[in-house]
């Protein structure tokens, strides 16, 4: 009878070294200046090279500083350049709202 946890070990197993590629991969990400300042979901998405699923999970895990006006969810492009620095390091922001916008 064959171990019904071996197929997920393996599959765990190569999730993991991909993760660890990805950890220590050099990156290229090259921010232009004509992107604004005030992000949304898809801005950061497009701007980090990243999928929409992605921005969300980053944001839910505190490693993504965000506002909320209303329904909508903001982000400030230099924020989120500053939260690349550390992202290993999980943190909790404080959600503000936006009166500017």
């Amino acid at each position: 009878m064959n171990n019904p946890f071996a197929a997920i070990d393996a599959r765990l197993s190569n999730i993991e070294v991909l993760l660890i590629d990805i950890k220590h991969k050099p990156t290229d990400l090259e921010i232009p200046d004509s992107t604004p300042e005030v992000l949304d979901v898809g801005g950061v998405a497009e701007l980090l090279k990243i999928t929409p699923a992605t921005v969300h999970d980053w944001k839910r895990k505190g490693m993504l500083p965000y506002r909320k006006k209303g329904d909508r969810t903001y982000f400030l492009k230099s924020e989120v350049i500053a939260s690349l620095d550390k992202p290993e390091v999980r943190r909790t922001v404080n959600r503000k709202k936006i009166n500017t916008l």
